[in-house]
């Protein structure tokens, strides 16, 4: 099920109608088409970077306008590799 825009929280519809997310949005789906990858991270470094908002946006954006299948994980605990 794709989501509808009608169901969108109203600050997450502010974000994803200003003209530098919908403008990020295309270069990456742009991005996607010349280099046909087919998954995308958002990822930081900081633990205190605010990008959940951002995620969700994009999420709901590829899945509303694009129609296309999305995955959000949030991992709270840093991730170690050895």
């Amino acid at each position: 099920m794709f989501a509808d825009l009608s169901t969108v929280p109203p600050y997450l519809e502010e974000c994803m109608t200003q003209p530098e997310f919908k403008r990020m949005l295309f270069r990456i789906i742009s991005a996607q088409e010349q280099n046909r990858f087919q998954s995308l991270a958002v990822v930081s470094d900081g633990s205190n970077e605010e990008k959940s908002l951002f995620t969700i946006a994009l999420g709901i954006s590829y899945a509303t306008f694009l129609r296309r299948r999305v995955l959000l994980l949030s991992f709270t605990q840093s991730l170690s590799f050895s």
